[in-house]
């Protein structure tokens, strides 16, 4: 038997049961403390008045609990949910949302009453069919309005809802093991943030760099104005965590423009910015979207173009089909950047070159593409990819050994958004220059 301050005891106790397997705090009332004995065992004790309020057991094994004003949300093993009245622990609802197949255990629930977007969100980790996707890392948002599985390409170590200044939740802030995501939970489809620091720059093999002094104005201006937070995929808000370092009011502002590009074992290439302390993504580009078989954002382009025109698909960025409502089961969103499976040596990038005049990029991938894109202020399809074939062995040398067979251009009409452009190397003179570099 247990007794608690108050001298109230827990008659559902056996004296070999007295192990607490967690402690729960309400966020929103400190004074109410909830206690989990030998996982199934809640008791709920009141500090202020210094009693217990209650005490419940439940049916099977308790993997978390959740205290939101009235309720209690218990999350179980067998990847199902329960809501129970806080004031007799009578049970109002249960929930297997992913059943009702064996799931996986839910790690980790919180239940939002109190979004101006919804009447309820539950928001947890886990829970997934064990058969199909218990391998999957996953964070799953659910609400009357919509669900969404945010899928990560690494363990989540943990996550917490921020509020503001209104105490209205604002953002999901999620820590896995190879990166940092914040979502934004005032945002109609539950976008990210732009990540102004703790950006992965490991999130796919990095295989070249290129430095960049003294950039032009004019070019770091368009490099801001047409990057990541243009492209509509990210949240418009500002970045929920701030803080003050008083160490900053000391040091002089880096007046010289450097930026520093990196290729990546996955096709893309990076233009970043930054300083001693973190780097920030100013843009990015797929070079993969020039060549047969990138897998786009099919029909991105309805409310743009007309449906006669078939075979046209659309940049990632261009379009929010990702976050619209998905008639798939789970609703998977793929969610961060890391992922280090990339099983195509041909995208690899070998070689960039900058033109700080003109913001020109040259790219030279590992199967000998050479691809150079240029800054565009507008939106512009492009129907075919112009393909320059150079010979760079005689019949009479001898060539390589070791061969990588060439990637064949893309033959559908394909969009691109405002930013980075592919041009054909032979349209002018500078092209040809900025290609020869690499």
């Amino acid at each position: 038997m247990t007794v608690l301050k108050g001298h109230f005891s827990i008659s559902l106790l056996r004296d070999e049961d007295r192990s607490i397997t967690e402690i729960i705090v309400d966020k929103l009332d400190p004074r109410k403390l909830s206690l989990v004995f030998n996982s199934s065992v809640i008791v709920f004790y009141d500090v202020h008045q210094e009693n217990v309020v209650f005490a419940t057991q439940t049916s099977q094994n308790l993997s978390n609990v959740c205290i939101n004003k009235d309720f209690v949300y218990c999350a179980y093993k067998d990847g199902s949910f329960e809501k129970r009245n806080i004031k007799n622990a009578k049970p109002i609802e249960s929930r297997m949302p992913f059943g009702p197949y064996p799931c996986t255990s839910i790690d980790k629930l919180i239940v939002l009453t109190d979004s101006p977007l919804s009447s309820e969100i539950a928001i947890f980790s886990g829970g997934m069919p064990n058969a199909s996707y218990g391998d999957r890392f996953t964070v799953s948002l659910m609400s009357a309005e919509r669900n969404v599985v945010l899928d990560f390409g690494s363990a989540v170590i943990d996550f917490l809802v921020l509020r503001n200044a209104e105490t209205i939740p604002a953002a999901l802030v999620v820590l896995c093991k190879e990166e940092f995501v914040a979502i934004d939970l005032l945002d109609s489809k539950w976008r990210p943030f732009v990540l102004p620091y703790l950006f992965p720059l490991h999130y796919s093999p990095i295989t070249c760099l290129n430095v960049v002094d003294d950039v032009p104005d004019h070019i770091w201006k368009q490099l801001d104005e047409y990057g990541v937070k243009s492209s509509g995929n990210v949240s418009a808000r500002n970045w929920p965590l701030h803080y003050e370092d008083s160490r900053a009011k000391h040091c002089q502002p880096n007046i010289q423009k450097h930026i520093y590009l990196t290729g990546h074992e996955d096709g893309n290439v990076n233009i970043w910015t930054g300083h001693q302390k973190s780097l920030r993504r100013l843009i990015s580009i797929n070079c993969c979207t020039l060549f047969e078989g990138y897998q786009g954002d099919e029909g991105a382009l309805a409310n743009s173009c007309d449906a006669n025109d078939g075979g046209i698909t659309s940049d990632a960025s261009t379009s929010e089909v990702d976050f619209m409502e998905s008639s798939d089961w789970p609703p998977f969103r793929k969610t961060g950047f890391y992922d280090m499976f990339c099983d195509d040596q041909q995208i690899a990038i070998s070689a960039i070159s900058f033109d700080p005049s003109s913001g020109d990029i040259a790219v030279a991938g590992q199967a000998g593409q050479v691809m150079v894109f240029r800054l565009f202020s507008e939106l512009q399809i492009h129907s075919k990819v112009h393909r320059k074939v150079v010979n760079l062995f005689d019949d009479s040398e001898k060539k390589p050994q070791k061969k990588i067979s060439t990637l064949p251009p893309r033959t559908s009409a394909f969009v691109y958004r405002k930013g980075y452009q592919p041009v054909a190397i032979d349209a002018d003179n500078s092209t040809m220059r900025q290609a020869s570099l690499i």
